[in-house]
């Protein structure tokens, strides 16, 4: 296949794919599709996981060689944001810009990564050696961490690369992410009798501004700072019921630094709250990392714990490898810390394996969070990805 066919192809590959509404827990019509994808470009075997990651292989060898997990989103969470996550996929053949559902998110990066993966194998058949494995998590999104235990188990890879929004730079290092529950238990009765309970909510009030208050987030060289923002209130029982809240839980996300830890994030948090209960014996506070029990469009169920740590390459030869290998390809990439869409925080921090995020578009409200995607910077990706490979390939054998 020339290089005019691969472009064709996976441009129209691009459009079939923002065609297809993904948010999270609803994956399976855009894995079904991508399933058939993977066969067409001969990968060696396709599978799919419990959790319903999308796993195509190719053996370049039956020799041993490297081992290259490409990581990618099925989930978009611009299809639950925006207007335009509803509108049809177009190409704008005057501005060259393709509009879709999550196409500058997570689907070009995708479609981009399979075709580099074909063509790779294409290049490198005289001396194949080596081992390429593109996997499409659901619920990355939602909790990036879920698949990437499954897929360490499986794969045993010997680097990652995750395909995600960085407008052609690339990513070796990201914050990681918390989500912190503060929950306060009071006394229900009736609202007409309320002097006789204690308000939860109410309680709750001088606590939150007591941790906004004394909350001093970590500093990084690389990083940047943490930090810890209120998203979300719930309380028990609903308004309507004329109970006065017995239960207010208070959501916090929290921005995490290399070292840092669940008990280290937890505890900080729980020594404010223990600080402002001791002035207040009414207070019944409990805090925790959120957890949830999910089912994954597969129908498995699981346990999510919502905590991905941060990370940092510190495989100094790697991340030189990759730069230069897309310097000599035309493209002069910067080297970015911390990007939002994709988190490669499993891999490299609890794997402890050299990964990467490199990939086209971005997620901003200058691309209607992640649906509109240059055409350009996809087919600069798509080369982009095959010198990453190849220079892999070659530097880890």
């Amino acid at each position: 296949m020339t290089q005019k066919d691969y472009h064709k192809e996976l441009l129209q590959c691009c459009l079939e794919l923002a065609k297809i509404s993904s948010p999270p827990f609803k994956e399976k019509e855009l894995s079904k599709f991508l399933e058939a994808v993977m066969v067409d470009l001969c990968f060696d075997r396709v599978r799919r996981t419990p959790l319903g990651t999308l796993m195509g292989e190719v053996a370049l060898s039956e020799t041993e060689g490297p081992h290259v997990l490409l990581v990618a989103n099925l989930d978009t969470s611009s299809s639950v944001v925006g207007e335009e996550a509803a509108k049809p996929p177009t190409l704008e053949t005057i501005e060259r810009k393709i509009t879709g559902d999550g196409v500058a998110e997570h689907k070009g990066a995708l479609a981009a990564s399979l075709f580099a993966v074909r063509a790779v194998k294409e290049d490198l058949s005289k001396d194949p050696k080596g081992k390429l494995t593109v996997a499409a998590v659901p619920l990355g999104s939602f909790c990036a961490s879920l698949a990437a235990r499954e897929l360490l188990d499986e794969v045993k890879p010997d680097c990652v690369l995750v395909a995600g929004p960085t407008a052609l730079n690339v990513c070796f290092g990201q914050r990681g992410k918390a989500k912190i529950v503060v929950e306060n238990r009071g006394k229900r009765e009736l609202f007409v009798n309320s002097e006789r309970g204690i308000n939860a909510l109410k309680k709750m009030l001088p606590l939150l501004l007591t941790i906004e208050r004394e909350f001093l987030p970590r500093k990084d060289p690389l990083l940047g700072s943490g930090c810890l923002e209120i998203m979300d209130v719930e309380v028990a029982p609903p308004e309507e019921s004329g109970f006065i809240p017995d239960r207010c839980s208070v959501v916090f996300h929290r921005r995490l630094l290399p070292g840092e830890n669940k008990e280290e994030v937890v505890r900080e948090v729980k020594m404010i709250a223990d600080g402002v209960a001791a002035f207040d014996l009414e207070l019944d506070i409990d805090v925790f990392i959120r957890e949830e029990r999910i089912t994954t469009y597969t129908g498995t169920e699981a346990s999510v714990e919502f905590f991905e740590p941060a990370w940092v390459c510190k495989d100094k030869k790697f991340s030189s490898m990759c730069l230069e290998a897309l310097t000599k390809k035309g493209l002069s990439p910067r080297t970015l810390w911390d990007c939002p869409a994709v988190s490669g925080g499993y891999y490299a921090a609890v794997g402890g394996l050299p990964t990467v995020v490199f990939g086209p578009g971005s997620m901003d409200a200058s691309n209607s969070f992640g649906n509109v995607l240059d055409v350009e910077e996809l087919l600069v990706a798509f080369e982009g990805y095959k010198a990453l490979l190849e220079a892999i390939l070659k530097g880890l054998d």
